[in-house]
């Protein structure tokens, strides 16, 4: 059940394997904002930059726009020919309020092939940072995240809330933690901390 272990703390961009090369790409969520009006729903079912979603609320069917903050940077308001009240700069601003994440879609783009795509995260299968110890996938959302882990599973006292990315470590599972496996997981970060440069 290691795939579970990430999504509570699931930052905005998360380092992953190119789908189209193999390289090293960065996804990053997509933004979800409700449409301001109905008649809004045709041009973002047309968009190739957005996605349109309806969902059930409350017994109320909700209509939602979905942005990509990573395919957006190419664009500006004139190319996109926005409904008025849309500023596209609110999908390159996350912290903009009236904006929520989605769970697993976004889209990614990659240094190495330049691909630009959206794309459905699955963080086991996906995750640029990840090994197998013990039949079990451990991963990690970047590099940041998998120096905090080698120092967490290296320490006797083991105090998530020490580190940058503690929302990240509350979630590691039981099998990676134990002190048999301790020099394994060790070696095995510090494998993929040289590999992946």
């Amino acid at each position: 059940m290691s795939y579970l272990y990430a999504w509570k703390s699931l930052p905005n961009q998360v380092d992953i394997i190119c789908p189209n090369c193999g390289g090293h790409a960065i996804f990053e969520i997509g933004l979800v904002r409700h449409l301001q009006h109905k008649q809004e729903v045709a041009y973002f079912q047309k968009s190739p930059i957005f996605d349109y979603e309806a969902r059930m609320n409350s017994g109320q069917k909700q209509h939602y726009v979905i942005g990509y903050p990573n395919l957006l940077g190419g664009y500006n308001e004139t190319d996109l020919n926005l409904p008025d009240g849309y500023d596209i700069r609110s999908w390159l601003h996350p912290e903009i309020r009236g904006y929520s994440r989605h769970q697993d879609l976004g889209s990614y783009t990659c240094s190495q092939c330049l691909a630009r795509k959206k794309y459905r995260l699955c963080l086991k299968d996906d995750a640029y940072y990840k090994t197998e110890i013990k039949q079990q996938v451990l991963w990690a959302l970047n590099r940041d995240s998998l120096i905090d882990l080698k120092h967490y599973i290296a320490s006797n006292k083991r105090d998530a809330f020490a580190h940058q990315q503690a929302s990240f470590l509350l979630h590691i599972p039981t099998v990676f933690k134990t002190r048999k496996s301790r020099k394994l997981v060790i070696a095995q970060i510090d494998k993929l901390l040289a590999d992946k440069r």
